[in-house]
């Protein structure tokens, strides 16, 4: 009973689901919340925006990398639940917050190489991940 209107809806709007499932997704990644403080906003809104380059560039720094492509399998795993989850039910850039610390371990990634390049240092090994783990 609950969900029938939705049920409905998709039935008779199957043009409309793909700018819905954007709708979701946007509502997930953008960066400024919806608040009527705007100084919460901007201050959020600018933390977010910091990071994201970050996060990202972590995650596609690791994506190349088999040893710590293999290493990142829960991470991947969890981003693969927020989206699902979003993409079925909703989307709210405070779902992201329960994997934001995931994100940071990528985004340190990012610093990592970022450093390496900037400060031409040598690359070293990682043990907790693999022997060649530093082959990214």
């Amino acid at each position: 009973m609950k969900y029938r209107l939705g049920w409905e809806w998709l039935r008779e709007n199957p043009g409309k689901i793909p700018i819905l499932l954007i709708g979701k997704l946007y509502r997930l990644l953008w960066p400024i919340p919806e608040s009527p403080n705007r100084v919460f906003r901007l201050v959020v809104g600018l933390a977010e925006s910091i990071f994201l380059p970050f996060y990202l560039a972590g995650l596609l720094l690791v994506m190349r990398s088999r040893e710590l492509r293999r290493s990142f399998l829960p991470v991947w795993l969890m981003l693969v639940k927020l989206l699902a989850l979003t993409l079925i039910f909703y989307g709210s850039m405070r779902f992201r917050g329960a994997v934001e610390p995931l994100l940071a371990v990528a985004a340190a990634v990012a610093v990592v190489v970022l450093a390496r390049k900037l400060l031409h240092l040598p690359k070293i090994a990682i043990p907790a991940l693999a022997p060649s783990a530093a082959s990214y």
